[in-house]
């Protein structure tokens, strides 16, 4: 794996993996991929909506700084030259508590878009279900729209209503500020016009959804009373999913869930109103709980869980024409893990405000707790699974069943809160304790892995393994060829037919080729000692 592999798996990999999930499971829900594409949009924004609020309040923030300070920098850049004037403005900076380089904070928003942007185009540009597929004028979401001709030739207006809608909300989000943050936004906007004219009408739609949720924000914004209208805007959103839940029974439990969340905004905005909000002064411990309980999920789920995934069975991680270690796959899985939980949930956390980071930290905790339940003590049932990480049987879960889960993770979160509330100290003692115990687990089993691998590694040296097989079948007479095939290594064959006398005598006669197929026993007999009786399937 390539540095640049690895920083793409650490830094987009996340969010490649964010908008799989919420577009597949729009499509389940909707069954239409244009559909699913707005489902996507509104989903990624509202959860974004926060960190786009922080940031858009530290460039204002940025620029009022900037203008308090601008007088006493221009009278210092008219007033010295050379070397002098450097040591001024840097004494003038520290005077005021200013670094120079807070001015990157005014790009902040633009440096947040930009890995959403590349994830979208990562996700939507190489989606094959889209090949072919219409939604409504848009003849194949996989191509350009395309939906103008001009004197022969085809316009596309998907990107040119996107820029449109992306310069109006510009305006009106730039309103009042200098020339220099307009000349930038416009600018994007030209440049994302560039970027995406010709990119597949379903990236070009999904940008242009969001940048009409950006002009909606901006114009919510302005008005009097923003978090009145987004939670009226909220609720009414909700009332089309329990319309759903009311006409589809299927996914009666889903819209109703989502019909309640939807309702929380508008009423967390009543109960504001009535208390005066608390100063919290922010908290180490409350950042080193978080930080912990990161690390801890990502050992877990980074290290210890794909290890003991592959270690149970390795040889199905392995193929000896292109043998390389197992292990490779763990560390991908640990850079997505890392990526999720200490890269972007630190990105998140600490663009909130100290309330919400109180509760981040809560949540990340409670998260730990219940996920190290749920990996020691459930899912031990489930049969075979595939080296494609899929079981051989669905996995299906009663209503007895999700009310257990439920009432586990209720009673883990309220451990949790208890721990967390009263004893700080110790949830850190323990996070950072199981982090280690997690890691001597884990080393346990890529020991594991890398014992088998180098077994694999000496038997095709030897030539045990990887040889050509060659099947001299009778050219006058009949041959008899039986075909093992299943999840079993070839190679173990031969044993199993020790473990069984019957099947030994059912086979006697036969020539063993452990090497035919991949994962597959070819059995070779001339047609004058025909097998009688059943074949066995291993």
């Amino acid at each position: 794996m390539t540095i640049a592999s690895m920083l793409y798996q650490l830094i987009l990999g996340p969010l490649v993996l964010l908008f799989d999930v919420i577009y597949s499971s729009a499509c389940t829900v909707t069954r239409n991929l244009g559909l699913s594409i707005v489902f996507l949009s509104l989903a990624i924004n509202l959860l974004v909506l926060p960190l786009y609020r922080r940031a858009d309040a530290i460039q204002e923030e940025e620029r009022r700084i900037s203008m308090r300070l601008q007088p006493g920098v221009d009278h210092i850049k008219k007033t010295f030259r050379g070397d002098e004037r450097f040591m001024m403005l840097q004494a003038y900076y520290r005077q005021n508590d200013y670094r120079p380089y807070y001015t990157l904070r005014g790009s902040l928003s633009l440096l947040l878009e930009i890995p959403f942007f590349i994830a979208a185009y990562r996700f939507l540009s190489g989606l094959s279900i889209l090949q072919n597929m219409p939604f409504g004028p848009i003849r194949d979401l996989s191509l350009p729209d395309g939906l103008l001709t001009i004197a022969g030739h085809s316009v596309n207006v998907l990107p040119i209503l996107m820029t449109a809608i992306n310069i109006v909300s510009g305006a009106v989000y730039t309103r009042g500020m200098p020339l220099r943050s307009k000349i930038q936004l416009y600018g994007m906007a030209l440049v994302f016009l560039v970027l995406l004219y010709d990119s597949p009408s379903a990236l070009a739609f999904y940008w242009m959804l969001n940048n009409l949720f950006s002009l909606v924000k901006n114009i919510v914004c302005k008005l009097r009373r923003p978090k009145l209208v987004v939670g009226g805007l909220c609720s009414l959103l909700g009332l089309v999913f329990l319309a759903y839940a009311a006409t589809h029974a299927r996914y009666r439990i889903l819209s109703l869930a989502l019909f309640a969340a939807l309702q929380l905004p508008l009423g967390s905005y009543f109960l504001s109103r009535r208390r005066k909000p608390a100063e919290v002064a922010p908290s180490r411990q409350h950042d080193a709980v978080f930080v912990l309980a990161g690390l801890f999920l990502t050992v877990l789920m980074g290290v210890l869980i794909p290890s003991a995934v592959i270690s149970s069975s390795p040889m199905e991680f392995m193929d000896y024409l292109d043998l390389h270690s197992p292990v490779r796959y763990i560390l991908s899985a640990v850079l997505l893990a890392a990526g999720t939980f200490l890269v972007w949930g630190n990105v998140f956390y600490r663009l909130a405000n100290p309330a919400v980071r109180r509760r981040f930290a809560y949540f990340l905790l409670a998260l730990a707790c219940i996920a190290v339940v749920d990996f020691m003590f459930f899912g031990k049932n489930y049969g075979n699974m595939s080296s494609l990480l899929k079981y051989d049987d669905k996995v299906r879960v009663g209503r007895k069943g999700m009310l257990l889960n439920g009432a586990v993770v209720a009673a883990v979160a309220a451990v949790a809160y208890l721990v967390w509330k009263k004893k700080a100290a110790l949830a850190r003692a323990l996070l950072a304790a199981g982090s280690v115990a997690l890691l001597v687990m884990s080393f346990t089993n890529i020991a594991s892995i890398n014992s088998d691998y180098r077994a694999m590694a000496e038997a095709v040296a030897s030539g045990e393994i990887g040889q050509q097989a060659s099947i001299p079948l009778d050219k006058s007479g009949k041959n008899v060829v039986v075909i093992m095939m299943d999840r079993a290594i070839s190679r173990f064959f031969p044993y199993l037919l020790e473990e069984r006398p019957e099947l030994k005598r059912q086979f006697a006669g036969f020539t063993y080729y452990p090497n035919a197929l991949s994962q597959c026993a070819v059995l070779w007999q001339p047609y004058e000692h025909r097998l009688t009786g059943a074949v066995w399937r291993l």
